[in-house]
């Protein structure tokens, strides 16, 4: 009876608050195994060792496997926690790794696209010294269109968000979503560039996704900004997005609504360690059909 009694103590204090993801856990069958041997073994030893004993006996026995249980409980539960911050990990740097990659066959395409608008502006030029002929209002309306893509070129002051923000720029142009940003780039130069391109790819990533699920083509609109005030790193961002699908809050972070939540929802997660690892801090929020997210980074002093 006392036995069972602090073990419905033990889980009203602290069973019930706990929670774990179990799409995370390696082995997680081999976890359970392991607890239900253990208790198993704690049972048949109060059984056949305490029970014929006196009454005071009994109860240090009692009061002992109960011990036993909670440590061991709490064994399984920070090696569950290990295994949750190890998977994370490895799926963040895996992550981490391909926008790298990805950054670099951007800045190629982009190196490109600069190479064809010098070439087009040149030509530009070269319209009216071939032959003395004025040139047609279609072949001007052609021109005006090819260089019309350094409306998605940006200028910040790094370069590594600059490849960023203009890759993100000619993909908003091909699917008709309104993308500002006001950035100072400048700011940003206490961090890797891999950690800068994980993090701002991330939090656009998922704006776009999310600006491309609204019907409402006024409501395609994505807004970045990246400042300085102080010796704090402001970064904030804001986009509609559809109701059918408001994001759903745990503990302060959107959770992913698909059903492969292994694989799903790295993003959110990338971008809180990549905050935490600059000391940072990150706030989501939903409201009125508008997704905000706001981070807070101390800059170091130089």
């Amino acid at each position: 009876m006392m036995f069972a009694l602090m073990c419905l103590v033990i889980y009203a204090f602290i069973g019930r608050r706990v929670s774990i993801d179990e799409h995370k856990i390696r082995a997680r069958y081999g976890w359970v195994v392991a607890c239900v041997a253990a208790m198993m073994l704690m049972v048949v030893f109060s059984m056949v060792f305490v029970q014929r004993k006196p009454m005071e006996v009994q109860t240090v026995g009692f009061l002992y496997d109960s011990l036993c249980m909670t440590l061991m409980l709490t064994l399984v539960l920070l090696a569950s926690t290990n295994d949750q911050l190890r998977s994370d990990l490895i799926a963040m740097q895996q992550a981490d790794r391909l926008k790298t990659q990805h950054y670099e066959m951007a800045k190629e395409n982009i190196e490109q696209i600069n190479i064809r608008c010098h070439d087009i502006r040149k030509l530009v030029g070269s319209l009216y010294a071939d032959d003395g002929r004025m040139p047609t209002p279609e072949m001007i309306r052609e021109v005006e269109n090819n260089i019309r893509i350094y409306d998605s070129m940006f200028h910040t002051g790094n370069d590594s968000l600059d490849v960023l923000l203009t890759e993100k720029g000619l993909y908003c142009s091909r699917h008709g979503i309104v993308f500002t940003c006001m950035a100072d780039g400048r700011s940003l130069d206490f961090m890797e560039r891999s950690d800068l391109y994980s993090l701002f790819g991330n939090i656009l990533d998922n704006a776009l996704e999310s600006a491309q699920q609204i019907e409402d083509a006024g409501k395609r609109v994505v807004n970045l900004s990246v400042q300085r005030d102080g010796g704090l790193l402001v970064i904030h961002e804001e986009n509609y997005y559809d109701a059918a699908r408001a994001p759903i809050f745990k503990n302060g972070m959107p959770v992913t609504t698909k059903s492969d939540k292994a694989n799903h929802g790295l993003g959110t997660r990338s971008i809180a360690w990549q905050t935490r690892k600059y000391h940072g801090e990150l706030t989501m929020k939903a409201a009125d059909g508008v997704f905000s997210l706001g981070i807070v980074i101390p800059i170091p002093a130089e």
